[in-house]
């Protein structure tokens, strides 16, 4: 069995933390973050219990965390929904009140084409051992900050409850914004500080046929401005259905 699971099992920035100076890796699982405070990162965590409960049983299975899933790197297509990506609709709800919560200011966020997860999902089911788990994620983490500032929207920082009392007069007059009130309340409220690793999925990657073309050992691309603007050019080419 394949299961696809999501970095964000781990907590970072969404939820709260009970351990201090975590490193979170692939033998990783539950390292005291709080993740029945988010329903997402409930579901994905006991997804991965369940996993686990049957390895031990006899079923034979690979655990894959995917980090930000971006838009297609060979002709830019995106999610058919991609009017209710979550990062997206943050960025508008942004643009919109010209503000952001300080608490939210140096919240970590990155992104990976979704072709390129695929292929590296694809290439570990077929040429590694089975029963592992991987990270596959861009590792040059940026700020929200920094992809505002890509994203030219300009605005200013605020307390927590003067950001939440503006967004809840949004909602009544835009209910998509809704769609995020509980992500953005998760990651002001005392969120973790986990730092993510993926080393042993990049030294078991490094012996496939395997290869990053825009970050790990790719020639493409070489810093984040240039990854997270070529996103954000290409976030509102939308896949027809």
């Amino acid at each position: 069995m394949h299961h696809v699971s999501t970095i964000s099992v781990s907590g970072q920035g969404l939820t709260s933390q009970s351990r201090k100076n975590i490193v979170f890796r692939e033998k990783d699982l539950d390292v005291g973050q709080g993740y029945d405070e988010n329903v997402y990162i409930w579901t994905k965590f006991i997804g991965e219990q369940l996993v686990h409960k049957f390895r031990e049983k006899g079923l034979s299975a690979s655990i894959y965390r995917t980090g930000r899933i971006g838009s297609r790197e060979s002709d830019g297509l995106f999610q058919y929904n991609s009017a209710e990506n979550g990062f997206r609709i943050m960025a508008d709800l942004v643009k919109e009140l010209g503000v952001l919560p300080r608490s939210m200011e140096n919240m970590p966020a990155q992104i990976i084409p979704v072709d390129e997860c695929a292929n590296a999902i694809v290439t570990l089911m077929t040429e590694v051992e089975i029963n592992q788990t991987f990270h596959l994620y861009n590792p040059h983490f940026v700020t929200m900050a920094d992809f505002l500032e890509i994203e030219g929207i300009r605005y200013r920082t605020i307390n927590s409850i003067g950001f939440m009392t503006k967004l809840a007069v949004l909602i009544k007059q835009n209910p998509k914004y809704g769609l995020i009130e509980q992500y953005i309340k998760d990651a002001m409220r005392n969120p973790s500080n986990n730092i993510i690793r993926n080393d042993a999925t990049n030294a078991t990657l490094s012996l496939t046929s395997f290869e990053y073309q825009n970050y790990l050992g790719g020639n493409t691309i070489d810093n984040n401005s240039s990854v997270l603007s070529r996103f954000t050019k290409k976030f509102k080419k939308r896949r027809k259905k």
